[in-house]
């Protein structure tokens, strides 16, 4: 068996490696060649005829070869003569050249994973990440000035949640699919030519509030509260004056008590992991004045009011300093000439008994004509 002499050389340098290919008495044994990892593929050449990037590396038709550049060899042998040019003492030990007996120092070292802070975004809105947190530099450029070629990817199980990653105005920019909400831990790799960075991120994606929420009385013993659906959410939860009150997979929910004006409605997405998003206050819609008391009278109609009377005023005046009603209407009562001065005065003593417990100026006052005959003032209340 004979001996094929193969130069290695640092492009811009005199320093040589000297390695051995043994060519069998029937076939030539193909030299691979693998770019170390600080070497560019643009800058490295071959001046045997042949081109340097082709893996494996097979030897054109001079004896002497010289490849320019930062390489290192990996021998492939038959016969159990892997590795028999460093044996022979025929490769020099440099860093331009590796051992020919091919160990994990020929391989490129497996890139550290930098772990970053968790990044919270809203739905399939962009999550962005200044490069300044991470190890990103400008891009690369060869000797002749070329951009070296980025990639951005997101890899492993959790490339399904994101639509899209990539660096754009010094920000790495990561926008989740539609519909997913949850936490999850994403590996981003980012590649440029043979140099390959590894980023862990935990990425919080919250479900989007509800649109549109709307709180409606419909009588004094039931509110409807509906909205518009979260794209990303699973269930919802509503809260009045703090407390939970519903928790429901639907739009809506219904109440059993009247609901006014004052009253803190919110409505709190739920998704993926436990996650929540931002409290959405309900606005208040009111179609028609909602009757809340009956003031029971007689033929002979008394201008003052009963124990009874007030304790059903007192309910009233405890709905409008809890609920924020501003406007209290009372019905009159049929009347006739004889009756007629005491219908008003017992108006006034209605008025005078609810100003006098929520406070003047507080709440305004309308009074309403019987649509039929009727001896009961009834209370309603509007916003």
């Amino acid at each position: 068996m004979t001996g094929h002499k193969v130069k290695f050389a640092h492009a811009g340098t005199t320093r040589l490696a000297i390695a051995s290919l043994f060519l069998s008495l029937f076939a030539l044994i193909p030299l691979q060649v693998t770019l170390a990892p600080e070497a560019k593929a643009a800058d490295c050449s071959a001046t045997d005829g042949g081109t340097a990037l082709t893996f494996p590396y097979s030897p054109g038709v001079t004896n002497n070869i010289t490849l320019f550049g930062k390489w290192s060899e990996v021998s492939q042998n038959t016969g159990g003569n892997q590795g028999a040019s460093s044996n022979r003492g025929e490769s020099s030990n440099t860093n331009d050249a590796s051992d020919s007996k091919g160990s994990s120092g020929n391989k490129p070292a497996t890139p550290a994973v930098v772990k970053v802070k968790p990044v919270e975004v809203v739905g399939s809105s962009q999550a962005k990440i200044p490069t300044v947190e991470l190890p990103i530099g400008d891009p690369a450029k060869s000797p002749s000035g070329v951009k070296v070629d980025r990639t951005v990817k997101v890899t492993g199980a959790e490339a399904k949640i994101t639509e899209s990653v990539k660096i754009l105005d010094n920000q790495l920019v990561i926008v989740p699919v539609e519909g997913f909400s949850g936490k999850r831990t994403l590996t981003v790799t980012i590649s440029e030519g043979n140099e390959v960075k590894t980023i862990e991120i935990p990425l919080v994606v919250l479900p989007e509030p509800v649109r549109a929420p709307v709180v409606q009385p419909s009588s004094s013993k039931k509110t409807n509260i509906d909205w518009k659906a979260s794209p990303n959410a699973d269930r919802y939860e509503v809260f009045i004056d703090g407390k939970r009150v519903c928790s429901t997979t639907r739009t809506e929910c219904t109440v059993n008590r009247l609901i006014g004006p004052g009253a803190q409605v919110q409505i709190v997405s739920n998704g993926g992991d436990r996650t929540k998003s931002e409290a959405s206050p309900a606005d208040f819609e009111q179609s028609r004045p909602i009757q809340v008391a009956r003031l029971s009278g007689s033929t002979n109609i008394k201008p003052t009011l009963s124990s009874l009377d007030e304790r059903l005023l007192s309910n009233v005046i405890s709905l409008v300093k809890k609920q924020g009603f501003g406007t209290i209407i009372i019905t009159d009562v049929t009347t006739t000439s004889r009756t007629k001065v005491a219908a008003a005065k017992r108006i006034e003593a209605i008025k005078n008994f609810i100003t006098l417990n929520v406070g003047a100026g507080l709440v305004e006052f309308e009074v309403a004509e019987p649509n039929k005959k009727t001896y009961i003032n009834t209370i309603s209340l509007k916003d």
